[in-house]
């Protein structure tokens, strides 16, 4: 079967390699990556808060989150591939009538700027997979790293590279438990909001843990 993975982005992040990757060894998959030099990526700053954080908390880096050396997803890419059997589009900029597209979302909408929403509304972000008909795969991320975006965002990474796996092997859930249903799913409106205020918050946690950070090195 010939696959296509949209990762959107320009640049790839860990996360999709190792994706990419454990698909890569699934029998029967072709795979071909592709991306939108356009596509919207995190909020500014976000990475600046990153970099905090590894440093106040002394994270180990590379993480799943950190972005992937220039090339890293050539061997994936196939000049040659035809029309793939199915996409899976990673960010949400594939219309699903384009043939056979399966769809993330975190909590209703597309992109990681979407699960960093998420996370920053306090929220253990429900991910999901449609194919704009049905559920293909559903799960919450949990997450030990209460407290420490960078830790939370990596493990939701990590919970998400097994959904998607499990929904190619055919053994993910397509409903949460009844004690853990999902969220409403917030408007247009609302998600837009909630961006803008992702973009304000990260900008206000690199200004606070650069402050911690320099109280206790100087003082």
């Amino acid at each position: 079967m010939n696959v296509t993975i949209h990762i959107g982005q320009p640049t790839a992040r860990l996360w999709h390699v190792r994706l990419l990757e454990r698909l890569s060894r699934r029998p029967g998959l072709k795979l071909n990556v592709t991306s939108s030099p356009t596509s919207a990526g995190l909020p500014r700053g976000t990475e600046m808060l990153f970099r905090f954080e590894t440093l106040l908390h002394g994270l180990a880096r590379p993480g799943l989150a950190s972005l992937a050396a220039p090339g890293s997803l050539e061997r994936f890419r196939d000049a040659n591939a035809g029309s793939p059997d199915l996409t899976l589009d990673l960010s949400g900029t594939i219309p699903q009538d384009q043939g056979n597209v399966w769809r993330l979302t975190f909590d209703g909408a597309p992109g990681e700027q979407s699960l960093l929403a998420s996370i920053f509304a306090g929220r253990a972000p429900v991910a999901t997979i449609d194919n704009g008909a049905a559920v293909v795969a559903i799960g919450r991320l949990g997450t030990e790293s209460d407290g420490i975006t960078l830790a939370t965002f990596e493990d939701c990474l990590a919970r998400v590279v097994t959904l998607i796996t499990a929904a190619f092997d055919g053994a993910a859930s397509r409903s949460l438990p009844s004690q853990d249903l999902a969220q409403a799913p917030t408007s247009a409106a609302a998600r837009r909001f909630s961006l803008l205020c992702t973009g304000k918050k990260v900008a206000k946690d690199v200004a606070r843990t650069l402050a911690r950070r320099l109280y206790t090195r100087f003082y």
